[in-house]
């Protein structure tokens, strides 16, 4: 024999590369399920002034929350005050308890102007919060 411990068997691939809608590559991170409800402004449906691949970057802040309600909005707050405008944000509800999610709604409704997505999931943990807002970046 070698005398040596043998290595464990090799992982799948976690993530991969796929094409998105703009002709980039998007990591395609792994989650524990499909979101549980949807819900957008209009101007997420509206590519951004000067399109995704301007000369200024466009990102998205992908806020991942699970009975946040009594930080939701000054957390949101803080990202509709920034100067730069080349954003959209992803809110991901892990299906709090509290009233997170109606608040993201109401989010919603207050701010139609601004490029906001809502997500609500079947409960799997910060990290796939996270993935799960990753794969609907356009940022």
């Amino acid at each position: 024999g070698t005398g040596g411990s043998q290595l464990p068997p090799r992982h799948p691939l976690v993530y991969s590369h796929q094409p998105n809608a703009h002709g980039g590559l998007r990591i395609a991170f792994p989650t524990t399920g499909q979101p549980l409800k949807q819900r957008a402004t209009e101007a997420v449906n509206v590519p951004p002034e000067g399109g995704f691949g301007g000369p200024e970057p466009f990102f998205t802040v992908v806020l991942a929350a699970y009975n946040q309600a009594k930080y939701l909005e000054e957390t949101v707050n803080s990202v509709l005050a920034q100067s730069y405008k080349r954003w959209e944000l992803i809110i991901v509800d892990d299906s709090s308890t509290d009233d997170t999610w109606r608040l993201v709604l109401a989010t919603l409704e207050q701010h139609p102007q601004a490029r906001i997505r809502a997500i609500q999931k079947a409960n799997g943990g910060l990290a796939d919060a996270r993935n799960v807002g990753l794969q609907y970046a356009q940022g």
